[in-house]
């Protein structure tokens, strides 16, 4: 009924011409979703990347949960997620502009180490029973300022391992 319809008002020849445009459409298919996972040095990255924000995404909380065993202040408690994303509210465009500046990796190497370094201090200070709301607020700080310094140099890198065959198909 639709051919038909179309039949009659554009003759049978740019039907035709249609068709085949429709045929060409549907044989050219670009990169599908996950293509670049193929480029090595992408797909390293990518997953060190998730298992780095799986973390950074746990210690949070753990954070945040330490922070109400220890203190009774709702306040307390608010400040933590404030010093660990104040840093990246703050430093975004400097961390943007040293990742353009210097090697991107040395940037997301000494940010991934601020965070280790912070991580690894609540840690041992907890451990031995050290832990004061003003430290975790502290470490916390240092921790977000490593995610700061990290983020802008990933996010920038990710075009630099990508591969131009992309462009190329397109």
């Amino acid at each position: 009924m639709v051919a038909d319809i179309l039949l009659r008002h554009w003759g049978s020849k740019k039907l035709e011409a249609s068709r085949r445009m429709q045929i060409k459409d549907v044989s050219v298919r670009g990169p599908s979703t996950l293509y670049q996972l193929r480029n090595i040095a992408f797909r390293s990255i990518w997953s060190s990347t998730q298992v780095a924000n799986l973390g950074w995404l746990v210690q949070t909380v753990t954070i945040s949960w330490l922070m109400a065993m220890i203190s009774t202040s709702d306040l307390m408690v608010a400040l933590v997620q404030a010093s660990t994303t104040l840093p990246a509210f703050i430093l975004s465009i400097i961390a943007g502009a040293i990742a353009d500046t210097y090697s991107r990796r040395s940037v997301m190497i000494i940010g991934l180490s601020l965070i280790a370094l912070a991580s690894i201090a609540l840690a041992v200070a907890a451990a031995f029973g050290f832990v004061s709301p003003w430290l975790i607020l502290g470490l916390g700080f240092m921790a977000g300022c490593g995610f700061a310094l990290n983020d802008p140099a990933w996010h920038a890198s990710v075009g630099d391992n990508s591969t131009n065959e992309i462009f190329r198909l397109r």
